[in-house]
């Protein structure tokens, strides 16, 4: 299996095609806590919407300019993050959601320490960016945990279906304040 170990418990196995039906079902399953965050949940509808997500990932991947990865916690699938690489700076942009269940046992914030890494040590980047909806508090403990800044307020960023435009904050990290950490 390609991906990412974290440690005994989670892995990071990087999306294929093939993946299509079991990440569907995680995302149907967890329709109504993803729906208020991820507004590209109620386009996906079937497991061929998966695999039409998972194939422009596949696309990019080749590319070099993603790596999208489905959390596994004990070969269970609880969630997804990605690493989207910036056309116009040299930096990427860590995203992430995590099945309510799987929520509160510090999960998505390992998966996403392993991705920092991966994205200074083994990318060469120098900053690393997290956005997150000014709501959403659990979101946000994840970049404050790792020691990200909170650089600002994207005022009126990110839309939700059925909701008003809604604030992002912009936290990064870069480099120099990663170097030496375990």
């Amino acid at each position: 299996m390609i991906g990412i170990r974290v440690d005994d418990e989670l892995f990071l196995r990087i999306q294929e095609e093939r993946h299509a039906e079991e990440l569907f079902r995680v995302t149907d399953a967890n329709r109504e806590h993803l729906r208020h965050w991820m507004p590209w949940v109620d386009g996906t509808t079937s497991a061929d919407d998966t695999r039409g997500y998972l194939r422009t990932v596949g696309q990019k991947f080749a590319e070099g300019r993603q790596y999208g990865f489905t959390v596994l916690a004990r070969e269970e699938p609880v969630g997804s993050i990605d690493v989207r690489i910036a056309d116009d700076a040299d930096e990427v942009e860590i995203g992430y959601w995590l099945t309510e269940d799987a929520q509160g046992r510090g999960l998505m914030t390992r998966a996403t320490g392993a991705l920092v890494r991966f994205a200074f040590e083994d990318l060469g980047k120098q900053r690393v960016v997290i956005l997150c909806a000014v709501d959403n508090e659990r979101s946000q403990a994840i970049p404050r945990r790792l020691g990200f800044t909170l650089e600002g307020t994207l005022r009126l960023r990110e839309t939700t279906p059925g909701r008003e435009p809604r604030d992002q904050l912009v936290f990064g990290l870069l480099r120099s304040e990663w170097t030496g950490r375990a």
